[in-house]
């Protein structure tokens, strides 16, 4: 397999004479090849081990994704009842709150539906204990504005 990413000089993308580099993929579209950037700008080293961090990060979140794809969207562990769309608020928290692996459990309720999700985040942040189990997780970890966790 040939090599995704490579190192992008600043003057590709800027066009001007800026100093450092951006961790990029070059897009081929028809016979035009386009550096395009997936890191912010580096002017360290430092800034550049920064950002080969985040794609990694962002690499294992995908893996995780997948893992859950392969084994099927919306099921849950072995033992577990997996989710279907005629389920309570309740009863898709009852399944989840199981779900013993955090990167799971996080990528399993934000597969659901809009609605499902912001019906079953009002139902833990109202009718459950957010000071303990994975509604202390999913308290921490909910945002509002997105209706996902991050």
């Amino acid at each position: 397999m040939a090599h995704v990413f490579r190192l992008i000089k600043a003057t590709e993308v800027d066009n001007k004479d800026e100093a450092g580099v951006y961790i990029g993929i070059d897009l081929r579209i028809a016979d035009q090849q386009i550096p395009c950037p997936v890191s912010g700008l580096c002017c360290t080293e430092a800034d550049l081990e920064a950002a080969q961090q985040e794609i990694e990060k962002d690499l294992e979140h995908i893996m995780v994704t997948a893992r859950d794809l392969f084994k099927g969207v919306g099921n849950a562990e072995a033992g577990d009842t997996a989710i279907s769309p005629d389920m309570s608020p309740q009863e898709i928290w009852e399944v989840l709150s199981r779900i013993e692996d955090e990167d799971r459990f996080i990528v399993q309720f934000n597969q659901l539906p809009e609605d499902k999700r912001m019906k079953v985040a009002e139902h833990v942040l109202t009718q459950c204990n957010v000071f303990q189990g994975r509604a202390s997780l999913f308290a921490q970890r909910y945002d509002n504005l997105s209706g996902l966790m991050a």
